[in-house]
């Protein structure tokens, strides 16, 4: 198992539907007695263009390198073993998609300790692959300034045997730093499912 922490997704689109505004003014919602184009004291502006106070906003600043200085801080913690430094980089609780070998979508939002005690065994498979050798492929699309998806076609080589591996990423930014807030991976659900039907 290699450094499975890849992969994201699951935007929600959101669409405000306030076409029609309320009868009683007195008891409407701030953004609607707004001002076209003004801000209320929550920051959101209100415009006259039916879709209630949602303005989207426009991507100013694509820090890919800031994104990229934090994957590659992910990576070498999963090649020295240092599960805790990679879960310093994921914004729990962090949304993990994959699927089996039939297809079957799996979808679950992990806690830190269930991201802990999941990703634990795949560190351990770490460890008796030292030589492998990764190459990322990554493309970036940034829906604002502090939220994008990471696209990564990586080629795994180990020996003369090089595997191809699609993911995605969903990271934002938090606190001044770039963190993973989603992970999917296609593959994994059938051993999910094993761990599963053992515990059980």
């Amino acid at each position: 198992m290699t450094r499975i922490a890849v992969a994201a997704v699951s935007l929600f689109a959101w669409v405000a539907l306030a076409q029609t505004p309320p009868s009683d003014t007195s008891k409407a919602p701030e953004t609607m007695n707004a001002k076209p184009g003004t801000m209320n004291d929550k920051g959101m502006g209100a415009k006259s263009t039916g879709m209630g106070a949602w303005t989207p906003r426009k991507v100013t600043h694509e820090d890919k390198k800031g994104i990229e200085a934090m994957l590659t801080k992910v990576d070498n913690a999963w090649k020295t073993g240092d599960l805790a430094a990679t879960a310093s980089m994921v914004d729990f609780p962090v949304y993990m998609v994959t699927d089996d070998s039939k297809g079957t979508v799996y979808t679950e939002s992990w806690t830190k300790e269930m991201y802990m005690t999941n990703m634990t065994e795949a560190m351990k498979n770490m460890s008796g692959m030292k030589d492998i050798k990764v190459k990322h492929n990554r493309k970036y699309d940034f829906l604002t300034d502090d939220m994008a998806i990471v696209h990564d076609n990586a080629s795994m080589t180990m020996g003369k045997q090089t595997m191809n591996v699609r993911s995605s990423s969903l990271v934002i930014q938090k606190d001044g730093k770039w963190m993973i807030k989603s992970m999917m991976e296609g593959g994994w659900g059938d051993s999910m499912k094993a761990k599963t039907e053992t515990k059980g």
